[in-house]
């Protein structure tokens, strides 16, 4: 395909996005969700609907039938919207009242979305793997017939087929062109879970600082211009902790299926891909027994049958159980090593893995770092790794082999870390949360906590395992709102931190 009919088939694929998501938006509002909540669950619906989508036509081996699909679906939306025109004019409102009330951070919000978007259309930063069974479909456009043996998949699978699905909505075209408003659109889908989160522990000026602050994390606006294979899984965790949010304060069928399609979702082909979804089940369920009782999910589904049933296919298709079928089939395993090396020093090395990953999250931008260097004559990145070498060496009383602790060499995909608001407030605020926050909020620390733990007791630390706690900072970041009450958080810090959020944001996306 061409270069004029490449552009065309791009924003075909993201005008058929945007028609869906706006259409979905519509419809949540309507069903009494906030604008914030609305755009979230807008995103991570349409993201699940295509997947679905996508995954089941590859099963059955006839692509064209998305086709099919996709022009009834879209006729049902353009309907849906032309119906609904009075939610578009509140939400043509809201923005001209949030651009009233906060001109600087609504500029600054809108001035990188467009960049990212433009970004996002010419191309990723992301290095994409298909996984096995789409093997045939990459690139070919909308064929029939069997799937063809492909490249071997790399050793480390970087997620889940369910998140791998999403950029054959571009790729059929034989183009890549528009991939990454995928990722663009989980990197929004983070922001509206986030303010809606923040909303409940503060003040709306409060909460979009945070929000800001959020989406300022280096390794968040690197991968919002990707196919999302790391950044659509963060956006899935801080959805699923809204929508456990949302269930606890009021039972509804519609939150708990989509809360169980999410947790699903982001389920890996690599064992480690399993441990963020049993911790988000076992938290809905502790905060949903202490509100509404232990069987207050199998009364509301028993209510909703139909709903119910007709949930289990998803559920099914998510949970990835067709890979067990077909790698069993095959004599292949479903799931193999991550990849990655696991950590045999037992609690000693899992002290010096969080450090190390701490400090490697501290990493700011290979720009800003640059900055710093002519200033002070020391990069940021460069000092982060003498104090690893220097820490580790004390824990484990011994010299360190040269390079052993290096962070990401510049250029490398794995370079951004989350900065230090990612580590300078949202840690204190998890901790602040874990001791002095309400029930619910106490019971977010510790589930994000007990991940953190499992993850630097198993794992061994290589700069690339870093991509594990996305999930983890992207479910985290509203406990911020927590941290910074008015009394603490003034009209000045506020604008402190927003023009420091501005700042990091802008050197992230300067080398992408």
């Amino acid at each position: 395909m061409g270069g004029h009919e490449s552009a065309v088939a791009a924003l075909a694929g993201a005008g058929e996005m945007g028609v869906f998501l706006v259409a979905a938006v519509v419809l949540f509002r309507r069903a009494g969700l906030t604008l914030a909540e609305s755009g979230a669950y807008a995103v991570i619906g349409v993201f699940m609907a295509f997947s679905f989508l996508f995954q089941s036509v590859f099963l059955i081996r006839f692509p064209l039938v998305s086709l099919a699909v996709e022009s009834v679906g879209l006729g049902w939306a353009v309907r849906v919207i032309a119906k609904n025109k009075k939610v578009l004019s509140e939400f043509r409102q809201s923005l001209r009242e949030n651009l009233r009330r906060r001109p600087f951070a609504f500029w600054v919000f809108g001035a990188a979305f467009v960049y990212l978007a433009a970004k996002a259309f010419l191309g990723g930063t992301e290095t994409f793997f298909w996984p096995r069974p789409f093997h045939g479909f990459q690139g070919t456009g909308p064929v029939i017939g069997k799937m063809m043996p492909g490249t071997p998949e790399p050793p480390w699978d970087p997620g889940a087929v369910n998140v791998q699905a999403l950029p054959y909505l571009f790729f059929r075209w034989r183009t890549g062109l528009g991939a990454g408003w995928i990722g663009l659109w989980a990197y929004a889908g983070i922001g509206f879970s986030t303010y809606a989160l923040a909303r409940r522990y503060a003040w709306s000026d409060t909460a979009a600082c945070v929000t800001l602050m959020v989406l300022s994390f280096p390794r968040f606006v690197h991968h919002a211009v990707s196919p999302g294979t790391e950044i659509v899984p963060a956006a899935f965790a801080a959805f699923s902790v809204l929508a456990m949010y949302r269930l606890v304060e009021q039972l509804k069928t519609h939150d708990l299926v989509l809360l169980a399609w999410a947790v699903f979702f982001q389920v890996s082909s690599s064992p480690m891909g399993l441990v963020f979804p049993f911790v988000l089940t076992a938290l809905a369920f502790k905060v949903s027994y202490h509100r509404h009782g232990m069987f207050s999910w199998r009364v509301l589904l028993f209510r909703n049958r139909k709903a119910a049933a007709l949930s289990v296919v998803p559920v099914i298709l998510f949970s990835q159980a067709w890979r067990l079928i077909a790698g069993a089939h095959a004599g292949n395993p479903w799931i193999g090593s991550h990849g990655g090396g696991y950590n045999t020093e037992g609690i000693y090395g899992a002290g010096a893995n969080l450090l190390r990953y701490l400090l490697q999250a501290f990493q700011v931008p290979e720009s800003l770092d640059r900055f710093l260097a002519g200033v002070t004559g020391t990069g940021w990145n460069d000092l982060l790794a003498r104090i690893i070498t220097a820490a580790i060496e004390t824990l484990q009383g011994g010299s360190m082999p040269t390079g052993a602790l290096l962070l990401s060499s510049p250029g490398a995909c794995f370079l951004p870390g989350f900065g230090p608001f990612g580590v300078l407030f949202l840690w204190p605020a998890l901790l602040w949360a874990l001791f002095r926050g309400p029930r619910r909020l106490k019971a977010v620390s510790v589930a994000l906590l007990v991940y953190v733990y499992a993850m630097v007791l198993i794992l061994a630390w290589r700069p690339e395992n870093i991509s594990y706690f996305n999930v983890f900072y992207a479910a985290g970041g509203f406990c911020m709102a927590f941290l910074l009450p008015p009394w603490r958080l003034t009209a000045k810090g506020r604008r402190t931190l927003q023009a420091v959020s501005t700042f990091i944001l802008a050197a992230a996306c300067y080398r992408l």
